[in-house]
């Protein structure tokens, strides 16, 4: 790898921790392992695919696919897993 590639690299990992405005919806699927910390301006989150627990104001909770969670009111941000083996797609809006 030359300081080209580093310097792309960079960019691009600067471009994609940019703050999404809150009235836009997105997608994100996490491995087994992984966590996702949702930001605090996001209303809900839904899952598309899989099952995640979602920990929100000390309460655990495992969101199956096609179930919603509303985050509206939390006075903290939401921690997202993968339940299980498999990954978990879910949308944040």
């Amino acid at each position: 790898m030359n300081s080209r590639d580093i310097g792309l690299t960079i960019e691009g990992l600067l471009l994609a921790s940019t703050p999404l405005p809150a009235s836009e919806a997105f997608r994100i699927v996490l491995l087994p392992g992984e966590l996702f910390r949702v930001p605090g301006r996001q209303r809900s989150l839904k899952v598309v695919s899989g099952s995640a627990w979602v920990t929100l104001d000390g309460m655990d909770l495992e969101v199956d696919d096609g179930e919603k969670v509303g985050l509206e009111g939390s006075k903290n941000c939401a921690l997202v897993s993968a339940a299980g083996e498999h990954p978990v797609v879910f949308e944040v809006l």
